[in-house]
């Protein structure tokens, strides 16, 4: 089933996997989290092209016309129009479809409620 999420809704998700990745699942359910993590993955790819074509849309420009980039970052022109268009692609929407896992599958585990609230995105009781 499609779900839509925010990009910064994605981010969360995604970071969330990593850590629920480190429990110790059956197979079946294990394969099924890395399923969603890539997934997950794909959507943050895509969130961080568009994020790197904003910086590179708003950077100050050098002589030869590459983006400056000072201490490792962006050296930005109209940090007001950036911050709002940045804004705009976190809440940008994807589309996501999860694999589900059965509430019965991970009843053993023990498992941080922060993160139970990402994993119930694909759990079914």
């Amino acid at each position: 089933m499609n779900m839509t999420y925010t990009n910064s809704q994605i981010a969360k998700m995604y970071n969330d996997i990593q850590a629920i990745k480190k429990y110790k699942f059956k197979a079946n359910t294990a394969f099924t989290i890395i399923k969603n993590a890539k997934v997950l993955k794909n959507a943050i790819e895509l969130f961080d092209e568009a994020r790197r074509n904003l910086l590179e849309t708003y950077a100050e420009k050098d002589e030869a016309g590459n983006a400056k980039i000072e201490n490792g970052n962006y050296v930005i022109s109209n940090k007001e129009e950036f911050a709002k268009e940045f804004i705009s692609l976190q809440n940008a929407e994807q589309d996501i479809v999860f694999s589900k896992i059965k509430l019965s599958d991970i009843s053993e585990i023990e498992i941080e409620a922060e993160l139970m609230e990402t994993m119930s995105e694909f759990i079914e009781e």
